[in-house]
């Protein structure tokens, strides 16, 4: 009898004590490349803690409740500190404001008259496109040159073909490489404020030394944004979630915003694409690209200048 009792409690322990290890590992998780992947799945552990608070409620194992309780409590304001802060967007104001969408071209697998008919229908001013293969960049001059009169391409075989489609005209264009993957910064007029763009694509972390690089190529993104002296956007495939150490160091000493308010937990979907932005400016807008089949193909927002920017920045 007592055995059994023992046994049960030291179950209830070890099941706690695997709840505070897990937490710990999502928010701070180890130089290895499971657990780095697995703390990508952070919201949908935390809507699992939640469920297992409810079902020890059920059980009147009160102890076991509180820890998953205080697990799911934990992962939500870290979460929510890795997002946008914004329990509503910000209405409207005099400001300037401008949309910019970023689509990656690998996730259209359904022929490009879709992607055109989404663009026409958001009509973003300045689109950022990655994955540019010879293929994408004839389909993308062919049929939207017209209505974007700036654009600039860097057209490659691999993963790093990149353009930028503007509205606005550029006041300056310029790449700058992190060892063979390019860049492209790009600058505007935005109500009569200088704007610039930086595009980036970094490879995923599936291995140390690819770690090594993405950690690389971001602190040369961060020192680019540390040089502009204009509001900023840093927009791109990063293959990195909100809540990574990675990202959130990188906004930490860039000072920049995000875009993203929460993520499609009923598509079981990781966000990797970001859209971030300097404190001049902030997020009235925000949305996931999908196809027809609801498959992610980019993202989507608009800005402006926040109130006290409006002498600086009018219409």
């Amino acid at each position: 009898m007592n055995s059994s009792k023992g046994d049960r409690n030291l179950l209830g322990w070890v099941i706690g004590i695997l709840m505070v290890l897990t937490t710990l590992v999502v928010m701070f998780p180890p130089n290895m490349s499971f657990l780095k992947k697995g703390a990508e799945y952070a919201v949908f552990i935390m809507l699992g803690f939640l469920l297992l608070g409810m079902l020890f409620m059920v059980l009147d194992k009160k102890k076991l409740m509180a820890v998953s309780l205080c697990c799911t409590a934990i992962l939500c304001i870290f979460l929510k500190s890795s997002s946008n802060n914004n329990l509503i967007f910000p209405a409207r104001n005099n400001t300037a404001n401008v949309s910019i969408a970023h689509v990656n071209l690998s996730y259209i697998d359904q022929g490009y008259e879709e992607l055109l008919s989404l663009i026409d229908e958001l009509n973003p001013e300045i689109i950022s496109f990655q994955e540019v293969t010879p293929d994408w960049d004839f389909v993308l001059k062919s049929n939207l040159s017209q209505k974007y009169p700036s654009k600039y391409s860097l057209v490659r075989f691999d993963t790093y073909g990149m353009a930028i489609y503007s509205q606005k005209r550029f006041t300056k264009v310029d790449t700058f490489m992190y060892q063979n993957i390019p860049n492209i910064r790009t600058e505007y007029d935005m109500g009569g404020q200088a704007m610039t763009i930086l595009s980036s694509y970094l490879l995923p972390p599936l291995s140390r030394s690819a770690t090594v690089s993405m950690e690389n190529h971001l602190e040369l993104i961060s020192q680019k944004v540390l040089e502009t002296n204009t509001p900023l956007f840093a927009i791109g495939d990063y293959n990195l979630v909100p809540w990574s150490n990675e990202v959130r160091e990188f906004r930490e000493s860039t000072n920049l915003g995000f875009s993203r308010r929460n993520i499609a937990v009923s598509k079981f979907r990781i966000p990797h694409d970001h859209i971030m932005y300097s404190k001049q400016l902030e997020c009235i807008d925000f949305q996931e690209l999908e196809d027809k089949k609801l498959n992610h193909i980019g993202i989507y927002g608009t800005y402006q200048f926040k109130a006290n920017m409006g002498e600086v920045a009018g219409k």
